[in-house]
């Protein structure tokens, strides 16, 4: 079977590039933890707020997300057109006033901190969406291809030195949905390209940027409350965060890749024949080659249209959408009910009081140790599950493991009754930090693979848009449905997540069963 076509491997990225990409999504990573995790201290220790907690949490976090699914197909599209860079500094410098914002300025939950946290929302949309057309420009890169690249570009020259043959002109792709033959080409370039190692760097990188907020972002209020009441230890953390993102969003325009439009010589022959009778053309010609020229630009909702459309045409974005959506809610449940779930359990029990002016620090020490261990466990896995997927190939199989490995951690989390008192909590918090980075890697390999693909690259942003949208839908439900019985139990956000893998795999093995002759991989 032949190999599907690729794009032409990005030559102008460079280390720097790449380091920058790295520490970008450390960043993302790091702040966002920072905030799901101390949003329940904010509202009990500088509001001074006592019950309610889990559905003001709850509220939050849908408004929040109303806004993230309102914005995140633009977000899309503008990616296509002027570049990942532009947007992933916007987003962390928006990221970083709203912090600051909240640290000056919330003396209230609405409007006062709903305001900071709906531009929090705007930033971190631009930056988390984009972070992931980041690593699709490192996976086709020279860098990231490594000897791939040279065989990319023996491809080309070769291309570029004959005329295409007349059968390979009728075989232009179409707006028709592919047929199953698509499981095998994807089954090809796997094999070929192996984005499983690939795509657990951003793994990686995000396991960095949460292991570095447990350990340095989140014991800012105990160090502050050395010297403050716990009402200004909270909000002078907030403040030092944002004043950090918003100097390293200025730091990391000089270092991250400047968008360049590229496609395949394969894609448009008949420019290639006119360079090639035109020797003498100049030099911006040649960089059209290169590069490729821009496409007449589509009104901002054709565009988010045609990304809904390529989203139907390969069966396998529907999974890799499935698998996103379960790593986006298990991971706002870490960063969210987890801490949640800690410092509720210290108030109910009489362990804490809202009227002792000191911080409650065991709460607080408990709820970094298990977050600590669930990112730890992330970042140690990452590159395991990224060997494994490309080991072992097939997505069902794969996303079958990992749905019930979810389903032990988070309903086994919900029985824990008495969570300083537990081994088991361990245990499970460390299950928790691999079935999230399971979902999270095998989403984004997926959807490399595909975007790969030379239909589908010049789209990508586009692409990563629906699924950032489809993903936020879940999160946003599990939010406000999780913050509503929260307040009934904290430990009842874990037992819908467990309910969610469940069902997911239900739903696995019913493709697994109606697709026995078909590799999907």
């Amino acid at each position: 079977m032949p190999q599907p076509a690729i794009y032409s491997h990005i030559t102008s990225y460079t280390r720097i590039n790449f380091v920058a990409f790295l520490v970008a999504s450390m960043a993302n990573i790091a702040v966002m933890v920072f905030l799901g995790a101390t949003q329940s201290f904010f509202m009990t220790d500088a509001l001074g707020m006592e019950e309610k907690v889990g559905s003001y949490l709850g509220r939050l976090t849908f408004y929040d997300q109303l806004v993230v699914i309102a914005l995140t197909p633009f977000v899309g599209v503008c990616c296509d057109r002027i570049g990942s860079r532009y947007l992933e500094v916007a987003g962390l410098a928006i990221m970083g006033t709203a912090l600051l914002g909240t640290g000056f300025f919330a003396n209230s939950v609405f409007p006062g901190m709903l305001i900071w946290r709906l531009l929090f929302a705007v930033g971190a949309t631009a930056s988390m969406s984009v972070v992931s057309v980041m690593l699709i420009e490192y996976n086709n890169s020279a860098l990231g291809l490594g000897k791939l690249a040279q065989t990319s570009i023996e491809t080309s020259i070769g291309l570029a030195d004959q005329t295409p043959p007349e059968e390979n002109l009728e075989e232009q792709p179409t707006d028709e949905p592919p047929s199953q033959a698509t499981f095998g080409e994807l089954n090809e370039l796997n094999k070929t390209r192996r984005e499983g190692k690939r795509t657990s760097v951003l793994g990686i990188a995000s396991g960095v940027g949460a292991v570095f907020a447990v350990l340095f972002l989140l014991t800012l209020p105990v160090y502050f409350g050395q010297t403050q009441s716990k009402k200004d230890a909270i909000k002078s953390s907030y403040k030092a965060v944002g004043l950090v993102t918003t100097l390293l969003a200025l730091i990391l325009f000089k270092g991250l890749y400047k968008h360049e439009n590229i496609y395949s010589p394969e894609e448009e022959p008949d420019q290639l024949g006119e360079l090639r009778a035109n020797p003498t053309e100049t030099e911006s010609a040649t960089n059209a080659l290169m590069y490729g020229t821009k496409k007449t630009h589509e009104t901002y909702l054709l565009a988010v249209k045609h990304g809904f459309k390529l989203s139907l045409q390969n069966p396998l974005l529907f999974l890799a959408y499935f698998a996103a959506v379960m790593g986006r809610c298990t991971t706002i449940t870490v960063t969210l009910f987890l801490p949640f779930y800690i410092n509720k359990y210290f108030y109910s029990s009489g362990k804490c009081s809202v009227a002792d002016a000191e911080h409650c620090r065991e709460a607080y020490i408990l709820s970094s140790i298990l977050s600590g261990l669930t990112n730890t466990c992330a970042l140690i896995f990452a590159p395991i599950v990224g060997v494994l997927i490309d080991r072992f190939g097939n997505h069902v199989n794969n996303l079958l493991v990992a749905n019930v490995i979810g389903i032990i951690a988070f309903a086994g989390m919900a029985f824990i009754r008495t969570p300083d008192h537990s081994v088991c909590i361990y245990i499970l918090a460390c299950l928790m930090g691999v079935a999230e980075i399971s979902f999270i890697i095998m989403s984004m390999t997926m959807i490399s693979n595909i975007s790969s693909q030379k239909k589908f690259f010049q789209n990508k942003g586009c692409i990563l848009g629906v699924s950032t949208l489809i993903a936020e839908i879940g999160v946003m439900t599990t939010t406000r449905i999780g913050g509503l019985i929260g307040d009934s139990s904290p430990s009842f956000p874990f037992m819908l997540i467990g309910s969610a893998a469940l069902t997911f795999v239900v739903a696995l093995l019913v493709i697994k069963r109606t697709t026995q002759d078909v590799t999907l991989t």
